[in-house]
């Protein structure tokens, strides 16, 4: 008897030391962030340590609401350096004023990662810019950090056109690239809208049909909803490394192993595009459609911070060759008569620091790109009065 107590004691010791240790693990993962190294960039240099620190909380506290196929901001966020309006996009509320309206859609590079203020984003510099020129516009940033081209789509589709858009910008290119192997960029649209986040962001690469079981929504969307991290990741690591030889598998999802990746981008982009100008022709609204730059896209001579970036082991330099390459010719549709390629935005200006990372840009960078994207709107709009 005393020996099976020994034994039930042991047994409750270790249990009891397990979820200390996890419930260390998880403190630690909610406590320790990763560091911002945006701020080591000479593009902030006039910024002294406290402000740098400030400049990465705000943009590392953003909070979302994971309910639905794709990311939402939670409304009403409020920090030094950006703001979410009530309706869960960044910048000033938005206000029925009876001005010509424009959204951008696009992911963080239109939203602002990290820019230093609301007034800096690219959308926010276009509306500046356009009613300087006695444009009356508002224009609302629909950005969203990791949104594509179908996240955009879906995004309008379901949430924007109660706002009664004269033009929808889309802003794409780097991201719809950069998730080029997640289940949401493998499918058609329809089983999109019915997935979670959790379910569209899975690895299409690691879905082998014959072999691997997915651990679907319901387990890893109950742990996303009470932000436990560990149960997430450890959930994650049986589904993609322990659990196989099983035929469970919840949807046969097509496979593109025959289809080259560019092929692939171009085509989701071209038939995303074309949804949004389909619904343009629906809802009364033009839109125009633009590939954005990234560092090395543009002719010129990068600066000495930029070359060092491009060297490094991390740059995605995969999806830098296929934003290269895309074709803007394959893009093109009946639908889409705008289309525009601002990959060669910053051609000429020699080594000065534009890209603080792969895509995303300085303050002045966001100023030259909207100053490129107002002179593309400025006939639309002044069509759209006559």
């Amino acid at each position: 008897m005393s020996v099976q107590v020994s034994y039930k004691k042991q047994f409750t010791f270790f249990i009891i030391l397990s979820l200390i240790f996890l419930g260390i693990i998880e403190i630690s993962l909610h406590i320790i962030e990763p560091k911002c190294n945006f701020v080591l960039s000479e593009i902030f240099s006039e910024y002294d340590t406290f402000k740098k620190n400030e400049l990465c909380s705000a943009y590392q506290s953003l909070e979302y609401n994971q309910n639905g196929p794709i990311s939402y901001l939670v409304p009403n966020q409020y920090y030094n350096y950006l703001n979410i309006n009530s309706d869960g996009f960044r910048g000033n509320e938005i206000i029925d004023e009876g001005k010509y309206r424009i959204i951008f859609l696009g992911g963080s590079t239109v939203f602002g990662i990290v820019t230093t203020s609301d007034e800096i984003t690219i959308p926010t510099l276009v509306e500046k810019k356009l009613n300087e020129k006695k444009f009356n516009v508002q224009v609302i940033n629909a950005g969203i950090p990791s949104a594509t081209s179908v996240d955009e789509l879906y995004l309008l589709e379901n949430d924007l056109l109660k706002y009664n858009p004269d033009l929808v910008v889309m802003y794409d290119g780097w991201n719809d690239i950069g998730e080029r192997n997640k289940i949401k960029f493998n499918i058609e649209y329809e089983e999109f809208k019915e997935n979670t986040v959790i379910e569209n962001y899975e690895d299409f690469s690691n879905l082998n049909i014959e072999n691997t079981i997915q651990i679907r929504t319901g387990i890893l969307t109950f742990l996303s909803d009470i932000n436990y991290k560990t149960g997430i990741g450890l959930v994650i690591f049986v589904r993609d490394n322990l659990i196989l030889n099983s035929n469970i598998i919840k949807n046969e999802v097509k496979s593109f192993q025959n289809t080259s990746d560019l092929i692939l981008i171009e085509n989701r982009l071209k038939n995303n595009w074309e949804k949004v100008c389909n619904l343009g022709e629906e809802n009364s609204f033009k839109t125009v459609n633009i590939i954005q730059p990234s560092l090395g896209t543009s002719s010129r001579n990068l600066s000495n911070e930029e070359t060092i970036q491009m060297s490094l082991s991390n740059f995605r330099m995969d999806d830098f060759n296929y934003l290269k390459k895309i074709d803007i010719k394959k893009l093109e549709n009946d639908k889409c008569k705008n289309i525009i390629d601002l990959r060669n935005t910053f051609e000429g200006i020699n080594g000065k620091t534009i890209f603080f990372d792969a895509v995303h840009v300085s303050d002045y960078g966001n100023d030259i790109i909207s100053e490129k994207i107002i002179q593309v709107l400025i006939p639309i709009i002044k069509n759209d009065f006559q």
